[in-house]
């Protein structure tokens, strides 16, 4: 596949058969991403990486939010010379107690100034630290899920807004989830996050260009009073590249 066939691994069939679906359908139905998800943090942790990134195939561009006369702007990183990931992975290693990071949606990532969030849901681009106990589970929405398993914990997760990606919306891009797990709407998919955290998330409908669609809506201020960020002593950062150098 575009010439990465020397670098492409196959999945092992028991990281199906052994995930945690959080329902009795099992593979009566298409796995989704999760098991894929596992086997890819298992090799990385075998590897030896204290950190590992999972990024979403339909994410199509990563951005540097800017300030400048009084508006805010998008800077695109056209190749990683400017070494963002392993910047933004440093700063995620330089507290404690945080175990997930990632970037936020471009389209959120301008709502307000704050260049992060802390305890908030990690989704589409996410890191992890490699020596956590929490796996991805469920059949949809497994980001939601580890990202509540994490906070309800007791541990940290932050959210970059500075640096942020640009994801094509759900159902957008053909093949994959597109085509199996999603095939008949995103309605399953609520409804699973609803029922395994159902004490902080509800049922809700979001407006779209096309209608409403069933989703679904976290109550972080039952849980992320149990999280506070401590940052480790004597940490060197990374420092970010040329951004377009």
């Amino acid at each position: 596949a575009h010439g990465w066939g020397r670098n492409l691994l196959v999945l092992p069939m028991e990281f199906k058969e052994q995930y945690e679906y959080c329902d009795n359908k099992g593979l009566s139905l298409p796995s989704g991403s999760g098991p894929a998800r596992n086997f890819a943090f298992e090799h990385a942790k075998a590897a030896g990486y204290r950190w590992q990134w999972t990024i979403d195939d339909n994410i199509t561009a990563f951005h540097y939010r800017t300030m400048g006369n009084g508006k805010t702007t998008a800077k695109c990183f056209k190749s990683d010379k400017a070494n963002f990931l392993d910047v933004s992975c440093s700063f995620f290693d330089s507290f404690e107690n945080v175990l997930m990071g990632g970037l936020e949606y471009g389209a959120f990532a301008f709502d307000d100034m704050q260049s992060l969030s802390f305890n908030k849901r990690i989704f589409s681009c996410n890191c992890r630290r490699t020596d956590m106990s929490f796996r991805w589970r469920g059949s949809y929405n497994e980001d939601v899920i580890l990202s509540l398993d994490i906070l309800k914990a007791g541990f940290c997760t932050i959210l970059l807004k500075k640096f942020n990606c640009v994801k094509l919306a759900t159902q957008k891009l053909k093949g994959g989830n597109t085509d199996t797990v999603y095939a008949h709407g995103t309605r399953s998919k609520s409804e699973l996050v609803c029922r395994v955290h159902s004490d902080c998330v509800s049922a809700s409908v979001r407006t779209i260009k096309r209608g409403a669609r069933e989703h679904h809506k976290i109550d972080y201020a039952k849980i992320k009073a149990n999280c506070t960020p401590k940052r480790r002593e004597h940490y060197t950062l990374l420092k970010l590249g040329p951004i377009n150098g």
